[in-house]
């Protein structure tokens, strides 16, 4: 039996599995973030390695693909490679084939099972990431927040604000909206927006399960902002449907603002239905750490 390693890195968490050639988990463990944008190489480094030394405990691995936010960049992937060696080699550890990809390339894999499809992902950003069945892989969107990121929480949250700084100043009327933000934040002036809109405790992005919630309860303002959002996420998907995927395109909604059932997600997936026929919402075949897996294997043939 062979044995692999999938190892899924993100900004808040990072999941490792140890698992055989049937994709059967024999160990899991969690860990600390591992990006190593926010944290640093170096801790990165120490945090991964503890986990592929934890699952790996006495097997003989072949490979370990570890799927990462903050490793887009060659030179990034290089680096923390390299840092993970150099903590290998102080603490007498030998570690297996080692490949380092983005954490969106290993949820792909795993959602599709390898095979065609696209990722539509919104959470605190956007982005759009599909394979085609040459397995060419290609981006819609992901500018991040100062250039892009359209239907992302932070997007919304930011033209909530706007909406919500107008009707303080006079620009537009009051609306249900500043109305109860005004009383859920103890929000009584521009000045106290200001100060509370940059202090570090107000998370913009959080803001949008607000205006989601809002819009469920027929709130007009969060409905609209919404409604312009949709159509941001909409262009990404008229983007994705001009390449070549396969006859009929599976679409995975992903992030913490699509994977889940209310308000925003159920009326894209209406608007998707109506606008493209050729395109199936799919549920994920597998997690991240298993689409990494799934790529080890590849890897080791």
């Amino acid at each position: 039996m062979k044995y692999y390693i999938g190892i899924d890195g993100g900004g808040t968490k990072t999941r490792s599995v140890l698992a055989n050639e049937n994709l059967k988990v024999i160990k899991s463990s969690d860990g600390l973030a591992s990006n190593p944008l926010t944290v640093g190489f170096e801790i990165s480094a120490e945090r991964l390695f503890t986990l592929i030394k934890r699952v790996a405990g006495n097997k003989k691995i072949e490979c370990c693909v570890i799927g990462l936010a903050g490793a887009g960049r060659k030179e990034h992937a290089d680096l923390l490679y390299k840092s993970i060696k150099s903590v290998s080699t102080r603490k007498k550890f030998k570690l297996p084939s080692l490949k380092i990809l983005t954490d969106i390339e290993i949820t792909l894999e795993g959602a599709f099972n390898g095979l065609p499809g696209a990722l539509l992902i919104a959470g605190t950003g956007s982005i759009l990431f599909a394979k085609d069945n040459n397995n060419n892989l290609f981006r819609v969107g992901g500018y991040g927040r100062l250039i892009g990121d359209e239907g992302s929480g932070y997007s919304i949250g930011r033209k909530a604000l706007s909406s919500i700084s107008k009707s303080f100043d006079g620009r537009k009327s009051a609306t249900g909206l500043s109305n109860y933000f005004s009383k859920r934040f103890k929000v009584t002036g521009i000045n106290s927006l200001i100060s509370l809109v940059n202090s570090k405790r107000f998370n913009i992005a959080d803001l949008a399960k607000l205006i989601i919630t809002l819009a469920g309860k027929k709130d007009k303002e969060c409905i609209r902002i919404l409604d312009e959002e949709i159509k941001e996420l909409i262009q990404h998907i008229k983007a994705l449907s001009k390449r070549e995927i396969s006859d009929q395109i599976n679409l995975s909604l992903q992030g913490n603002l699509l994977a889940t059932s209310n308000y925003y997600s159920r009326k894209l997936q209406l608007e998707i239905r109506k606008q493209f026929p050729e395109i199936k919402i799919v549920k994920a075949k597998q997690t991240p750490e298993l689409g990494a897996v799934l790529i080890a294997k590849k890897y080791s043939t």
